[in-house]
């Protein structure tokens, strides 16, 4: 049923949208194009209606009722002032967070709506090439806020719920603790190919880098922190036995 509003109300736009230009515009932009002023205010009226006043009672009904609900609610078992003052906090905190979300959703609409008005009530505006670029700025602002809507609902959940702020930071640690896993790794990976690679050059067909290769073999399965252990341990024989000869 929302959906079929919502098409219903969206699908006028197919009637009545022009690409038109505007003063010294040479690009042309997407403008409604009504035949007299009275349907603009008709539809500007029906979609305040359908996507603003509907919405906010309904809004405000149900988040009324679960808050009602809610502070009516007891707690089963014997009478505990510690426990019952946690739950009546609990309850305040939860209460606070649904008027927030209803404040929230008329504050951000309300001024693309007013504005929507105004310039229904004042089509003279509309026609001033000076004033475009004064209403074009309004309206993107407007614009913005009410689409900010979409993303303030998990920000209020976070500083007004505790379990959804106590998950979210265990899922932000966990990403990090993820992300400097795999860091480290890459970096253990690093040092076995630099000494690898500087390992062969300098031991080819030397004892040394026999027993070098052997070992990494043997503790092929061992991690990246065996490897990088094994490939220090026989840099440091290497020296010896260089030391050795050179006596």
């Amino acid at each position: 049923m929302i959906w079929l509003i919502a098409l219903s109300a969206s699908s006028v736009q197919l009637f009545i949208g022009r690409a038109v230009t505007n003063g010294t515009n040479t690009k042309p932009i997407c403008r409604e194009d009504w035949e007299d002023e009275k349907s603009r205010q008709i539809y500007t009226f029906f979609v305040l209606l359908t996507t603003y006043v509907v919405p906010l009672t309904i809004l405000t009904a149900t988040y009324g009722m679960v808050g009602v609900k809610l502070w009516q609610r007891t707690t089963p078992g014997n009478a505990d002032q510690a426990r019952d003052m946690q739950q009546l906090r609990s309850k305040r905190k939860v209460i606070k967070m649904l008027v927030v979300i209803v404040a929230l959703f008329a504050i951000c609409w309300l001024p693309l709506h007013l504005f929507m008005i105004v310039l229904d009530s004042v089509p003279s505006w509309t026609k001033k090439t000076e004033l475009q670029p004064i209403l074009n700025g309004i309206y993107y602002t407007v614009h913005w806020l009410a689409m900010s809507n979409s993303c303030v609902n998990p920000i209020v959940y976070s500083f007004l719920n505790d379990s959804f702020r106590a998950d979210l930071k265990r899922l932000v640690r966990n990403w990090c603790n993820c992300f400097k896993g795999r860091r480290d790794g890459e970096y253990a990976r690093t040092l076995v190919r630099d000494y690898s690679r500087s390992d062969r050059a300098s031991l080819k067909g030397c004892d040394t880098n026999r027993r070098l290769l052997s070992s990494r073999n043997q503790h092929e399965d061992g991690g990246e922190l065996g490897q990088v252990v094994i490939a220090l341990r026989n840099v440091g024989e290497r020296q010896r036995d260089s030391d050795l000869n050179r006596l």
